[in-house]
């Protein structure tokens, strides 16, 4: 189940949220989580965009898949925040 948000702020702000919830997945071990993304941008002119965006806010790490048909140490997904800057042409 998800929930996602996009908000229009004033000052040409945007943010947005999202929200997921996965139940357990037994037949592979995983146990259930929740985790939430965050976007929050700036557009200081039309063609140019910042924005500051962070993964997997509510846990340090989670893992979202166990592969069952080929043996290899499964890897966990963790928390990020990076800044990004689109330019449009």
């Amino acid at each position: 189940m998800s929930l996602l948000s996009y908000l229009d702020l004033p000052g040409d702000w945007g943010l947005d949220l999202w929200g997921r919830y996965v139940d357990d997945l037994t037949a592979q071990g995983i146990s259930e989580y929740v985790t939430l993304d965050a976007r929050l941008s700036w557009r200081p002119i039309e063609r140019l965009e910042l924005a500051l965006v962070g993964q997997n806010l509510l846990d340090k790490a989670h893992q979202e898949f166990q592969p069952s048909y080929i043996q290899f140490t499964p890897a966990e997904i963790e928390r990020s925040v990076y800044v990004k800057m689109t330019l449009k042409f």
